[in-house]
């Protein structure tokens, strides 16, 4: 998908930190200018057309991000992003070992679809410079900076695209210690969808597969699965 066929009419940033005791939603919506709609427009095409995104669909028309989403408009998306997002940050506060983040919740059209769209874009350290001047001498050092989106040129840590026509969901997600155990808390514990595995990941299990196969019946493994592949490969750009 191309970046430049998806028009943002409404995009709220809220910040969800479990180290402070509760969310900062915005009241206001951001102001995008032409830097900010290319940046935010360029995410949500990669996530779109990631091969790691996960399709699905709701388990039950019970689930209370369903019902939140379900009469969803222009008029309600401001405070319908501020409900769903105290949800996201009380499971962040749960669980601890799912990493703080800014959201992004944005109201998209693309090609005269309508998606709701959000952007979860973790918090990571990185770097700066910072300059200590006084006024007799300057000192330079390197500081530490927690929550930083990522660049135009990266990607988004975690993802949610809803296609309002007809409620059918992506998901790019990561698992997470969740009571526990590994586990993928966006599609599992937010959305309560059931999800087919991403083309990428049904693209590696054939190919470990292939191998396992060309390892017991094959003097020669590492043709044999290549052969596989390449077969299995064709058959999804025959699609």
């Amino acid at each position: 998908m191309q970046a430049e066929s998806i028009r943002i009419d409404q995009a709220f940033l809220h910040i969800l930190d479990p180290g402070i005791a509760c969310p900062v939603l915005s009241d206001e919506p951001l102001a995008l200018d032409a830097e900010l709609g290319d940046y935010l427009c360029a995410h949500v095409a990669k996530v779109i057309d990631s091969g790691d995104a996960k399709a699905c669909s709701f388990q039950s028309d019970e689930s209370p991000f369903y019902q939140s989403i379900l009469e969803l408009n222009a008029q309600t998306f401001p405070q319908t992003s501020r409900l769903l997002a105290e949800r996201l940050f009380s499971l962040l506060r749960q669980h601890p070992d799912i990493p703080p983040a800014d959201v992004v919740f944005l109201w998209v059209d693309c090609d005269g679809a309508r998606y709701l769209v959000i952007l979860k874009m973790n918090f990571r350290l990185q770097f700066m410079h910072y300059v200590d001047q006084e006024p007799e001498h300057v000192t330079n050092r390197i500081v530490p900076l927690r929550s930083v989106l990522p660049p135009s040129s990266g990607k988004v840590d975690e993802a949610v695209v809803v296609c309002m026509d007809d409620l059918s969901i992506k998901v790019l997600e990561k698992s997470y210690e969740i009571n526990g155990e590994k586990a993928f808390y966006l599609s599992g514990l937010y959305l309560a969808c059931e999800w087919d595995h991403s083309p990428a990941r049904k693209m590696d299990i054939l190919t470990k597969t292939a191998k396992k196969v060309a390892e017991k019946y094959s003097g020669q493994p590492a043709e044999e699965a290549m052969a596989f592949k390449k077969a299995v490969q064709e058959v999804y750009e025959d699609k």
